[in-house]
């Protein structure tokens, strides 16, 4: 697909993905993966992030770069895609080029304090009492502030032996991740002061790094998760200090016709195939309306492939992203 093709989204009636079209962005999804460090992945829950963030991160591992899928979640969600048991806070490989981690707050706060700031009998002796860590999770922002540290740290601090050439975060859904973001502006306001208040500003200012760090939203072609989508994206680019730099539209239906296996019985099944397509293609308008806005940025759509097995295929990639993307850079 050309990168200046002004098309809607190509539906077809062979089986072959329903794509869209960067609809004159400069953006492409390989020039993503190969040049930044961080990417924070988001959207609405329940639209396929997850999915879409293993995904991402195969296509980067088949190009030769070593990737970490980080997560923070209550129950591992990306190691079952492997076909692994929950790794919790504890960097595994998971394929060929890849390894995931979903971070919990205390072994990020265990980290900062052994790991960056070099201290680990004072975690030792003092702070890895229960009480005290008590305390400290009461202090609001503290935990978001461990993470987006711990992120840093992994993408621009560690050894660059054991540094991997790209993280993608399977971000929390959309307030949340918002919520997430905005906390390092709120703790260099907040008059703290030390090592936190020193570094959390260091974190800040990596996540500015429009050239390194970005954000990925994912939503569905359905009226109203493109609503919330025009709303929240004018807020990434207002309140982020991480740029939105693409929108992926997951779930993209093929437009049937009687041409494409359907006998004369199934006219009731074509009229609905139909109108979900329609549906979905005015969805589509409004959210390339919305896109316009931010010039620059991977606009790309993705079929729908309905129910998904785990674990993935090693190259599942091939089949949800399709060559036909990977090739518009």
């Amino acid at each position: 697909m050309s990168e200046g093709s002004a098309r809607g989204p190509v539906h077809t009636t062979t089986g072959e993905p329903s794509l869209d079209a960067t609809g004159g962005s400069k953006g492409s999804l390989l020039g993503l993966l190969g040049t930044r460090k961080l990417l924070f992945v988001t959207g609405k829950g329940g639209i396929g992030k997850t999915l879409v963030s293993v995904a991402l991160a195969q296509a980067a591992a088949a190009t030769g770069l070593k990737v970490l899928l980080v997560e923070s979640s209550s129950r591992d969600q990306i190691a079952p895609l492997f076909g692994l048991d929950p790794v919790g806070h504890h960097e595994t490989e998971a394929a060929n080029g890849i390894r995931c981690i979903n971070l919990n707050a205390a072994g990020n706060f265990r980290e900062y304090i052994t790991k960056y700031l070099g201290q680990t009998k004072l975690f030792e002796t003092v702070l890895s009492h229960r009480v005290v860590q008590s305390f400290f999770s009461t202090i609001p922002g503290l935990a978001e502030a461990m993470m987006l540290g711990r992120l840093y740290y992994t993408c621009d601090v560690r050894d660059a032996d054991n540094r991997p050439d790209l993280v993608i975060c399977d971000s929390p859904a959309s307030g949340h991740f918002l919520s997430l973001m905005t906390t390092p502006d709120a703790i260099v306001g907040s008059g703290l002061a030390g090592p936190i208040l020193r570094d959390t500003g260091k974190v800040r200012d990596f996540l500015r790094r429009n050239q390194d760090v970005g954000v990925i939203y994912v939503c569905t072609p359905e009226p109203l998760v493109v609503s919330e989508a025009v709303e929240f994206l004018p807020e990434i680019q207002e309140k982020s200090p991480a740029a939105l730099c693409g929108v992926i539209v997951n779930r993209i239906p093929p437009l049937a016709s009687s041409g494409s296996g359907f006998g004369p019985g199934d006219s009731m099944l074509v009229d609905y195939l139909r109108e979900r397509s329609a549906k979905a293609q005015a969805a589509l308008d409004q959210l390339r309306v919305s896109i316009k806005k931010f010039p620059g940025i991977m606009f790309m759509g993705l079929r729908d492939l309905g129910f998904v097995d785990d674990p993935l295929p090693a190259d599942f990639y091939r089949t949800f992203l399709t060559e036909e993307i990977l090739d518009q850079g």
